[in-house]
Formats: structure tokens, sequence, C-alpha cells
């Protein structure tokens, strides 16, 4: 089924062809009723054909959003969780599941409050069944193989999709007996260097790191063994002795004990209270040392939970910043404005002005008082006001946080607009969403309202 990206306004849009076969109750249904977890339904007519708009303002992608994090068991876990329950939903108000469209690219997340959003389209007919294990399967390709846990998970579901008669009901039970460990963290993660592997951009507590913090030895297990064999040993020393005491003190009370045996049996008395105290001491000491482990083990783990929880909100609020809010201070006669530059803002990141001998391509700006030079040092490269996730930021409202890329496929250059809401132009011809535009040397792009020539 064929769909594309479109931008009205300062709404984007996700738009499919209706269908002939489109049931007009599923239509119904969609249009008068705000289904949870399922994207609304805007129909549309142009030139006598009926289209189907669903607004993916501040929604990420599965596809995308597999680009900008790394995905953990939790992660995955409640994913398919809430997109069952989604189905659940949308089978209350007799939507046919076989009309939902899951796939990477349809399957969207709200990074604002962490919610799954899925397209529900009339007249698409596909087993819902098999789409899941599409899922299932684009996940094996995209997942981290050095994660252990991860690919135990899903292959675990691979396995379980690939079973006769597969069922909801059967992926829900599974899920179900997973153990969930930890509220899901999404740490963003981008390209530090193209020419090597990909790497985690922001620094986070490695799950095998913590595990190790969790299992070290506070005390050595010999000191362990030493204090327990000594409270032993005066245990058994002072049932000994307790039984001499009770010998010669029944002599004594039976006036049957010399004065040798008279001193014994006093010695015998003391040495009892002396191994008596002994055994007191070393109990105590036990009892602070187990106390003392327990509470290092626990400021430890404390610890990495709250390391585990600053990183998660760090990851959030990074993702949450790739939302591409409507910018208030364009007018809307007009698609390109200079804009106030808040004077808050930090200083420029990346932009740098690199001598021309070298053999990168440069975005070269039209009005240099305004940007820097933009070298691009590696391909893929990423445009846009995000400072932590875009290669080259540019200090300008009228941006958004990830605006724009440029690759290169074989000896040809590419931008793609991603998602922005001011859009990009090439040659002042707006680009699609998610289409790549190829660009020559001398091409004008503009990125918003700032204008650069490509010099290669």
């Amino acid at each position: 089924m064929n769909k594309e990206y479109k931008r009205d306004g300062m709404n984007n849009y996700l738009v499919f062809q209706k269908e002939e076969n489109a049931s007009s109750l599923e239509m119904n249904m969609m249009i008068n009723n705000q289904i949870e977890g399922v994207i609304p339904l805007e129909i549309r007519s142009l030139n006598g054909q009926e289209y189907l708009y669903y607004e993916i303002n501040s929604k990420q992608s599965l596809q995308r959003l597999l680009q900008l994090v790394e995905l953990k068991k939790e992660d995955l876990r409640k994913l398919f969780l809430d997109m069952i329950e989604i189905l659940e939903e949308g089978r209350n108000y007799l939507l046919q599941l076989n009309h939902f469209y899951l796939s990477p690219e349809t399957i969207f997340l709200d990074v604002s409050n962490r919610k799954l959003s899925l397209c529900f389209v009339p007249g698409y007919d596909n087993d819902v069944m098999k789409q899941i294990e599409g899922v299932i399967e684009y996940f094996m390709n995209h997942i981290n193989h050095q994660n252990q846990e991860v690919v135990v998970f899903i292959y675990g579901l691979y396995r379980l999709s690939k079973q006769d008669n597969f069922t909801l009901q059967d992926l829900k039970k599974n899920l179900g007996q997973q153990e969930e460990q930890c509220t899901p963290s999404f740490p963003i993660k981008r390209e530090l260097e193209y020419k090597e592997e990909m790497q985690l951009v922001f620094d986070q507590p490695k799950p095998s790191e913590l595990v190790e913090e969790e299992e070290e030895p506070t005390l050595k297990p010999k000191k362990q063994r030493g204090s327990s064999l000594l409270f032993w040993c005066l245990i058994f020393a002072a049932v000994i002795d307790a039984a001499v005491v009770s010998y010669y003190g029944m002599k004594y009370f039976l006036d049957a004990c010399s004065r040798d045996e008279i001193s014994t049996f006093y010695g015998s008395g003391l040495i009892f209270i002396a191994l008596l105290c002994g055994c007191v001491m070393v109990q105590k000491k036990r009892k602070k040392q187990q106390t003392l482990q327990e509470i290092e083990t626990r400021v430890k783990r404390t610890k990495a939970e709250e390391a585990s929880i600053r990183e998660t909100e760090k990851a959030w609020e990074r993702l949450k910043e790739c939302e591409f809010e409507p910018f208030s201070e364009v007018k809307s006669n007009a698609f390109y404005q200079e804009t106030r530059v808040p004077e808050e803002n930090n200083l420029t990141m990346v932009l740098t002005s690199r001598d021309r001998e070298c053999d990168y391509p440069v975005l070269k700006p039209l009005n240099s008082k305004k940007n820097d030079s933009i070298v691009l040092s590696h391909l893929p490269y990423t445009i846009g006001s995000l400072e932590q996730g875009v290669d080259a930021k540019i200090e300008d409202i009228s941006v958004s946080r990830i605006h724009a890329s440029i690759e290169q496929i074989g000896e040809e250059y590419y931008i793609t607009d991603l998602n922005s809401t001011n859009g990009t132009c090439v040659n002042q011809a707006p680009i699609a969403l998610h289409q790549r535009k190829q660009i020559k040397n001398g091409d004008v792009i503009a990125i918003a309202a700032n204008e650069y020539e490509f010099v290669v």
C-alpha cells in the first residue's frame, strides 16, 4: 500500500490513498471516536480522490527510533505489550485487526509521553500475526547482538512466532512470563565517527559493570569464615566448661569436694563467664560486619539505580528534543523569514571555518555574518539545532532540532529533510519529507531561514 509524507502548514502527516473496499463502519468508528493508542484519522479529498491523513507531529517512527536509541529487553517487552493492548482496544471498537498497518515505518512512539501509536488503515488487509512476525524479524536485524539478554529475548519471540496457530494470547502469555527488572531507559545513541563502528554518545552504566558492582563482596570470605569458626569454638569450650562447673558445683553443695576441687570450681566458673563474654563480643562483631556489608551493598545498588535513572531521564529529555514543535515566530505568509536568535542560547557547536584546501564538501553560508561554513568531514552528516544530537548545530530558532542530513551514494550527494517544521529547500524548491534530493556543486540549500551554497 503506497504511503507518503506531507507537510501542511506546521503539521506533518502520513498519507494513504483511500481504498475502494474501505469499510464505512470502520471509517465512522475512527472519525467519531478517539481510540487509545490509534492515530486519529482525517479524510481529505483532492481531485476527486479521497486520502487518509494521520498527523504524526512529535512522533518518531520505530525505524527512526532504532537509529537514535539502543533498546533493552525491558523496552522491547513494553513495546510489544503496548502493541497488544492497542490491538485489543481496537477490537472493542469493531476494528479488524488485519487492517492495522504494522511496520517499522508506521509504528510510532510519542516521546513526550512514551506512548506507542499505531495506524489503522481502512481498506488495508494483511494478517496481523504475519505483520507482528515481520516486526520481530526487523528487530532481529537491528538489535545490539552483543547484548545477550536482548538476543535471547528476541530469538525467543521469533521461535514463538514460527509456531503453528500463533496468536496474540500466546505472545501476551510469553511476555507476561518475562521478568520486568527496570524502567525502559532508551539511552540516546548517535555516531561519533562515521569511519568507525557505531558507538554510544552518552556515557552510561553498562549492565555488566552494574552486576560486578552489586556482586563485589565487601568483606573477604576468609575473615567471615574465621570469625564464624572462632564463635563456634568459644561455644564448644563454654559447653565443656559448663559441664566441669556443674560437676564440681554439685560436689561443692554436697560438701564432698576438697580445697583443690573448690579452687577448680571457682576457676572453671570464671573461665565460663569469660567464654560467654567472648561469645557475645564475637557475635556482636559478626552482626556489625553483616550490617556494614548490607549497608555498602544497598549504597552501591542505590548509586547504580540513581545513575540509571539520571541517564534515563537525560536520554528521554534529549529524545524529546527531537520533536519538531511549530515555530510560532515565522509569519504564515512567508516560507522563510529572518528570525531573532535568543541571547541565552549557547555558542554554535561543530560549525567551524575550515581551510578549503581540504577534500571535504562544504556548505558555504550566503550570509557569512549570521552563519559559519559547515565542513562535511564525514558522511552521512546531520544538521539541526539540537546540540548533542547532530553533527552541525545552527543557532537559529527556525531550525528544527534534527532538521536534515546529507549523505553520499557512490559519487553523488543527497540531502534528506528529517521531518522538520520549516522545511528544507534546494534552489528554492522545497523537498518532500524523508525523500532524498540530489545536490550538486553550486546548489543553494536552505535550512529553514539559513541559506548555504554546496561546494564540492
